[in-house]
């Protein structure tokens, strides 16, 4: 596996990644530096197979738009932090904690 490129959850290809990357093609698609990540995602694809995960793409824009690298990070963390404060406000609203329907099967933790 190659970082920035497949994911776990999506073998078919990652659609936030997907997503991206048709957004980065519409807004800067001729530029010098979205031509390299074409290159290097077409290389890619011809050696492994692997297609872009939503890490590697996040990494393309910091590229592309000449970002520091770590910004990658505050944009993923950012998406996430959307997702956590909306079950905060559903957790307010409903006045209880949402509990996941999963149960643990594995081993019981030593003390």
């Amino acid at each position: 596996e190659l970082p920035g490129f497949n994911h776990l959850l999506y073998p078919e290809g990652d659609p936030r990644g997907a997503e991206v990357l048709r957004q980065l093609r519409e807004r800067c698609g001729d530029s010098p530096r979205m031509r390299h990540v074409e290159a290097v995602l077409a290389a890619t694809e011809e050696v492994s197979g692997q297609r872009p995960n939503i890490d590697g793409m996040l990494g393309a824009i910091c590229y592309v738009y000449e970002l520091p690298g770590a910004h990658a990070l505050v944009m993923f963390a950012t998406a996430r932090l959307t997702g956590w404060l909306a079950h905060a406000l559903e957790q307010q609203a409903l006045g209880t904690l949402i509990r996941p329907r999963a149960r643990y099967t594995g081993l019981a933790p030593r003390g």
